[in-house]
């Protein structure tokens, strides 16, 4: 299975950082992307980083608080637990300031594994468009190859500039460990006949009926 990653958001207890520097979150954003196509980079960022300052009034509870909402952030705990996933997907950046004790993320893995052909892309302005005029501005449902996923854990698509998805071995580790603050959206395999819309409304009310950490 393929989940779609977030933070859990608009509950108190699970509140993230902001970086101090706001521009430092842009040092996360896919480079080189000419008229959206899908062959954007991924920066790498480890060479350069200086532990920069965080802010925010994290729960040392709260396992993923993430910084500015879309940089992924891990809290010691969670990083030890996952740590041989997450180096073998990118880069471990520790963080200073209030999120001394905390990592943020990198995922440097961008794996071409969704099934243009059989997931329903949504395209800015039209709704069809050739296969091959680059990214789409929303996936409303996921087809991705079958293959064995074993090889991957955290990973980027080139049809999604902004997410972050995760292997059904991430999932069970993050749920077998009790880790919080982690939002997974299971959008592959479809075998049930709800979209993954429908999934991510459903655990959002769920974790709102179970807020406390």
């Amino acid at each position: 299975m393929i989940y779609k990653l977030f933070k859990i958001m608009e509950i108190t207890e699970y509140e993230g950082f902001v970086f101090r520097d706001k521009e430092i979150q842009d040092r996360f954003a896919p480079q080189e992307v000419p008229r959206l196509k899908r062959d954007w980079i991924v920066p790498k960022l480890g060479d350069t980083w200086d532990c920069p300052e965080v802010i925010g009034s994290v729960s040392s509870l709260n396992d993923f608080p993430c910084v500015a909402c879309m940089v992924p952030a891990f809290s010691s705990r969670a990083t030890d637990v996952l740590h041989g996933m997450l180096q073998a997907s990118g880069e471990i950046l520790p963080l200073s300031g209030d999120g001394k004790g905390f990592f943020a993320f990198n995922v440097l893995t961008k794996a071409d594994v969704l099934n243009r052909g059989r997931s329903v892309l949504q395209w800015l302005g039209k709704s069809e468009q050739p296969m091959d005029c680059g990214i789409p501005a929303t996936i409303e449902k996921y087809e991705f190859n079958d293959i064995d996923y074993s090889g991957y854990s955290f990973f980027r698509i080139p049809d999604d500039l902004s997410s972050i998805y995760v292997t059904q071995q991430v999932f069970e580790t993050i749920s077998n460990n009790n880790l919080k603050g982690f939002h997974c959206v299971k959008v592959w395999p479809n075998n049930d006949g709800k979209s993954w819309r429908e999934r991510d409304f459903e655990l959002d009310r769920a974790e709102k009926k179970t807020r406390s950490i």
